[in-house]
């Protein structure tokens, strides 16, 4: 009895070692299947390797890199003559006042006002002319401040008082300065960048050379033809 219960314990033993084989073989070919291929995910890494060189490609091509001269020197031109008409506009106000004062004395206080109206618009036009510029372009900017501006000139003309100038050439021709001037900064600061304070100069020395010339232009215009 004793001899075939050893037997019995050695058959059982034999059969737990190998159902763990068994089991062992069975998680090593599980482990085996969800495990990735080396060679994939080599491939998968060079893959990565290969892209990013042309990303960066791409995004070197997307960024803008200021010339500093050449074109850049004609858009600081451009804006130079942008800010010698509007800006030379607003500091001849003076000459345009005696004539004012001379034509509507009654009206004295109401012509101080469009100076200051002019000013603030073109001021107050500066943050819009900037979203504008970035929405649409700097050009179609600049065209519409410069037919703003004109028109509103070329209206106070045709105005019997001084109620209707304060609109045309207070309003109307502050708001197409701000966005006739704007762009013309923009631009000049975005074309160059070690020459930028050069190019500023050129610039805004358009505001002290208006500022200059149009009230003689201006005074002479007004003996000549009258307001």
């Amino acid at each position: 009895a004793v001899v075939s219960t050893q037997s019995t314990w050695v058959e059982n033993t034999g059969l737990l070692e190998r159902e763990k084989k068994d089991l062992k073989g069975s998680i090593t070919q599980l482990e085996n299947l969800f495990k990735e291929d080396p060679l994939l995910e080599e491939d998968e890494k060079n893959i990565v390797t290969d892209d990013e060189p042309q990303a960066d490609v791409d995004h070197e091509e997307d960024v803008f890199v200021p010339p500093d001269g050449g074109y850049g020197w004609f858009v600081s031109l451009g804006a130079f003559i942008a800010l010698f008409w509007t800006a030379g506009l607003v500091k001849s106000y003076g000459v345009l006042f005696a004539e004012m004062m001379r034509m509507y004395p009654e009206s004295i206080s109401l012509a101080s006002w469009i100076p200051a109206a002019m000013t603030t618009t073109a001021l107050a036009m500066a943050p819009i002319a900037s979203a504008l510029c970035q929405k649409l372009n700097c050009r179609y900017v600049t065209l519409l401040g410069s037919l703003l501006a004109s028109a509103g000139i070329t209206l106070s003309a045709f105005m019997p008082n001084l109620q209707s100038m304060f609109v045309t050439l207070g309003v109307l021709t502050g708001a197409g300065i701000g966005l006739a001037t704007t762009p013309g900064i923009i631009l000049t600061a975005r074309y160059f960048d070690k020459r930028r304070s050069m190019a500023n100069a050129l610039c805004l020395s358009g505001t002290a050379a208006g500022s200059f010339t149009l009230p003689i232009l201006i005074g002479h215009l007004l003996n000549q033809y009258g307001f």
